[in-house]
This record gives structure tokens, C-alpha cells and sequence, in this order.
């Protein structure tokens, strides 16, 4: 399976989960949109078809071979992509009457910054939405070693736990009314648990490289999570997603 294949399973795993977080934050048509790192546009299509035509959406990331990756899995009318960082967005003040982030704050190196920035382009009234994870909270049943090793892995990333930190986050930033809610998916079918083998396999050099694992470990990682895909009473629990939104 390719790279590009991967982003888009692991897009749609998360797929469920952003819709019931949006069907909460409301009727979204018409709107201009900011999705922040958008990666290929998985969410920036979902946000797309929410607003429709009389709205528009743009989509950024900083990785440009993600930005190409979107635009040629995108041709609705009212969908845009460029490359940008959020630390800086290139957009002037009250931009954008929604602007929205998946799985950004867990690998941006100040989130903080991110999130002024996410407020400074959203005008007055607007909604300015996250959603992430907890990274340390995967399990597998019956076996447990495998999430072990998962949570283990995945501290990898920047702000494992950011997820839990939102609310917290808004609050600094000044706004008492934070809207606050968590989800999670436990995955049996063979496809799924097959993605997190995947994963498991990209990120394990990583892994090596920095000293977190050996080779032994990730090797192990590996082979259990392998024969979790093949046993049908094994399940994964994907990590706790939280969604928390303000109005500006």
C-alpha cells in the first residue's frame, strides 16, 4: 500500500468521529472556512460539503507534497489548498467565519501560537473548532501488550496528550464558554487493525533512530499486532478524541 493510500485510510478511520463532532457544532452553510492542516483534504471536503457552494473552504498544510496530494483528490468549486504554516497564517484578521484543525496541535512544535493564530483569523462570532487526541490512552483486549507498545510509539509525537489540554487551552486565551466533548473507536475488522500494523511499520525506524525502541521492540510490536489482524476477538481501542470549539 502506498504512502498516499495509507493517508487516506487513516483519514477515514477518523472519518465517524469528525462527523459526530460537527453534527454538534451545528449548520455550518454558507460559511468560509479555514481547515488547518488539512493533509491530503479529507476534512476539507467533509467541511465542503457541510457548507456547500454559497460557502467556500480553504485548506492548508505545510507539507507541499500533502497540498498536491489534496488538490488532485479535489475539484469542488468551493475548495481551495495552499501551503502555509501555522504558526504564521497568511491571512489578514476575521478571515474566516470557521476555522478548523484535526490532528494539527499533536505535531506542531508551539500550540499555543497555533491556537492565537486560529482565534486572530476567525472574525467576531465565528467558531473556531479542534479536534485531537490523547495518544496514550490505545489498548488492545484481550492481549494488552500491544497497546502498550502503541502508546509507547506513539509518544513520538510532539504533544501526545494534547487532546486533553484544549479546554484548558481556550481558557487561557481568554473565553469562559468552551463547548468540551470525547469519543473514541474500538476496531475489529481486519482493515483497521491492518492500518495500525501499518502505521506501526512506518513509524518504527523513528522509533530506533531516537532511542525510544529497539529493534526487538518494535519488532514485537509488530508481530503482535499481526496476529491481532488475523484473530477476530482482538480489539484495538483508538485513542480518546476530543473536540472542544469557542464562538469568537
Amino acid at each position: 500500500i502506498s504512502g498516499l493510500e495509507r493517508q487516506k485510510q487513516l483519514a477515514q478511520i477518523f472519518s465517524p468521529s469528525t462527523i459526530r463532532f460537527l453534527d454538534e457544532v451545528g449548520d455550518l452553510t454558507g460559511f468560509h472556512a479555514l481547515d488547518l492542516g488539512c493533509g491530503i483534504g479529507e476534512t476539507t471536503r467533509m467541511l465542503g460539503e457541510r457548507i456547500g457552494k454559497s460557502g467556500s473552504v480553504v485548506g492548508v498544510d505545510f507539507d507541499p507534497d500533502l497540498i498536491k496530494s489534496a488538490k488532485s483528490l479535489s475539484d469542488d468549486g468551493n475548495i481551495t489548498f495552499a501551503q502555509g504554516d501555522a504558526h504564521s497564517l497568511a491571512f489578514e484578521d476575521g478571515s474566516f467565519d470557521v476555522v478548523y484543525a484535526r490532528l494539527l496541535l499533536l505535531h506542531v512544535s508551539e500550540p499555543m501560537i497555533v491556537l492565537k493564530e486560529m482565534l486572530r483569523v476567525c472574525r467576531p462570532q465565528g467558531m473556531v473548532i479542534i479536534h485531537d487526541g490523547d495518544f496514550s490512552t490505545l489498548y488492545t483486549a484481550p492481549d494488552p501488550a500491544g497497546g502498550r507498545g502503541l502508546n509507547k510509539l506513539f509518544s513520538l509525537f510532539r504533544n501526545t496528550r494534547i487532546g486533553t489540554e484544549l479546554w484548558h487551552m481556550f481558557r487561557e486565551c481568554g473565553y469562559d464558554q468552551v463547548e468540551l466533548r470525547v469519543d473514541r473507536m474500538l476496531v475489529r475488522e481486519a482493515n483497521g487493525k491492518r492500518l495500525t500494523l501499518m502505521t506501526v511499520e512506518a513509524m518504527q525506524e523513528a522509533a530506533i533512530e531516537s532511542g525510544l525502541m529497539t529493534r526487538l521492540e518494535t519488532e514485537t510490536l509488530c508481530k503482535t499486532i499481526g496476529i491481532g489482524v488475523q484473530d477476530d476477538n482482538y480489539l484495538i481501542g483508538y485513542p480518546e478524541m476530543y473536540a472542544a470549539w469557542v464562538k469568537r
